[in-house]
């Protein structure tokens, strides 16, 4: 007999992050108002289009208690799924009975003991691809949504930010708040970080703001986010030649924001951290004629950023966000995104098998003498569950003293191996990143690269901001002693702060 909103959170248990509890009050918003008894009654989804009048459930609108409790099923469906994931089984969830209180204001929800047994569906084919179920649970939002397997594209209509300058040059007390840099100024950059995140909440519409909470607990969720519409800086100087040097404060506050809400922002000691802001932030733009990954001239191909079964390092990022302060005016320069649940249902299984059953290997060949030198620890390309695996591509970009290949001992699983690579070229998406697109990657369940493209070097080429996330920094941190082993295993932990 509890109002609405706790009887939900109560269907939702057990386990519950804070992540689900908010996404749960999110379905249950705010109070109806009856004009004929004066009464209230909560319902988010709009009631049936044969009554605009909202109205409780004596008064003309049968529907809407039944529009409240399909609302809660669906929301206890996503629950279900998170905790049951894999596509083609099946999931119990319960028969909810539903009776009203004749004007009393609440709407009373009863479970009954009763189950239903229903086939799940695969998860990315979960939502249509026109974006209509993400605009349906939200009718005031403003932004739309659509569905691939490999990205979802969501839209922020330039309403929903309207004022975001005006607002942010007004709070800004000194042009200090964003000359911060992260070696430098440590406490200086954790105050930035903290004044994006309080703008991207604010501002961000509600499902673009639920669907980046979910990214990365929920596994129905799309392994990338495609926003559009980001605020950018009005004045965005000239591409730079040789990048890290220019700042761009709105660009900024959003990238590390929007990395604040997945988790914690992050950069790696010696990778790009000579820049203007500690290697917190990196630039990307195009240096012909260099090495590395921002050669316009060669095709990046599909890898995972970083990964600890090639590096031996706990350095890989749970993902990573790209916003485009311009992009590349030719629509050249695309990222392929290619997610590893569509890769691995593309491969055979004994493919698959292959690439589970022996390693792999990255090597480099000497330009001139031919010297052949490992690069990284032998790694197994697919690990993990069958449902949701993780498929770890690897290449390294070409430069002038070697190239690369990578190669097996076992001719099924090279076969296989390459195999994938052609596969995920041709089932991946390509996404054009232009001015104010915002994208956000699942390290651990895509694949990514990027085409080539001819830059024009007149200050109008592609100009990107990169930053790591790690999503373990939501985790507590240990109270058992810094020289405990629980302790050690943690990523972000806090030993100034422990004692022994």
């Amino acid at each position: 007999s509890r109002p609405f909103p706790r009887t939900c959170i109560a269907l939702s248990a057990p386990p519950i992050t804070s992540m689900e509890v908010a996404a749960c009050r999110a379905v249950i918003p705010q109070r109806r108002h009856c004009p004929p008894c004066g009464t209230r009654e909560r319902s988010r989804v709009e009631p049936p289009s044969s009554s605009r009048t909202p109205a409780c459930g004596a008064h003309g609108v049968a529907g809407a208690s039944a529009f409240v409790g399909a609302a809660v099923a669906a929301h206890a469906v996503v629950l279900q799924r998170r905790r049951h994931g894999a596509a083609g089984s099946s999931f119990r969830t319960p028969r909810l009975t539903w009776r009203r209180q004749r004007c009393s204001g609440v709407v009373v929800a009863a479970v009954s003991e009763a189950t239903v047994e229903r086939p799940l569906p695969a998860p990315d084919a979960a939502a249509p691809t026109d974006g209509s179920a993400d605009r349906s649970a939200s009718p005031s939002s403003s932004s739309s949504s659509s569905l691939s397997p490999n990205v979802r594209r969501l839209h922020i209509d330039a309403g929903a930010v309207a004022g975001f300058h005006e607002a942010f040059f007004t709070s800004t007390k000194c042009d200090e708040e964003f000359l911060w840099n992260a070696l430098d100024d440590p406490a200086a950059t954790e105050c930035a970080v903290n004044r994006g995140y309080r703008r991207a909440v604010r501002w961000l519409p509600e499902d673009v703001l639920e669907a980046l909470l979910r990214f990365f607990v929920d596994p129905a969720s799309a392994p990338a986010l495609w926003i559009s519409g980001v605020p950018i800086d009005g004045e965005v100087p000239p591409t730079p030649a040789l990048p890290g040097d220019f700042r761009l404060p709105i660009c900024e506050t959003w990238l590390l924001g929007v990395a604040r809400i997945l988790g914690v922002p992050y950069g790696m000691l010696g990778f790009y951290t000579s820049n203007a802001r500690g290697g917190l932030i990196r630039d990307l733009a195009p240096k012909p004629g260099l090495g590395g990954i921002n050669n316009p001239d060669i095709r990046l191909s599909f890898h995972r950023d970083v990964p600890a079964n090639i590096v031996g390092a706990d350095c890989e990022p749970d993902g990573f966000l790209l916003l485009a302060a311009r992009g590349d005016p030719g629509h050249q320069a695309k990222t392929l995104v290619c997610s590893n649940r569509a890769l691995a249902a593309r491969l055979a299984p004994l493919e698959l098998a292959a690439l589970r059953r022996s390693p792999i290997r990255a090597e480099c060949v000497r330009s001139g003498t031919g010297d052949v030198s490992p690069y990284g620890m032998p790694f197994y390309a697919v690990e993990g569950p069958e449902d949701d695996p993780k498929i770890t591509l690897f290449y390294i970009p070409a430069h002038r003293e070697f190239t690369h290949r990578i190669v097996s001992d076992d001719p099924e699983t090279q076969a296989a191996y390459d195999h994938a690579v052609e596969i995920a070229s041709e089932i991946c998406d390509e996404v054009d990143l232009q001015a104010g697109d915002l994208l956000v990657i699942n390290n651990a369940r895509c694949n990514h690269g990027r085409t080539p493209f001819t830059p024009r070097l007149d200050g109008t080429d592609r100009w990107l901001l990169k930053t790591f996330v790690s999503a373990s920094g939501w985790r507590r941190p240990s109270q058992m002693g810094e020289d405990s082993d629980a302790n050690r295993n943690r990523r972000l932990a806090w030993p100034g702060l422990l004692q022994r």
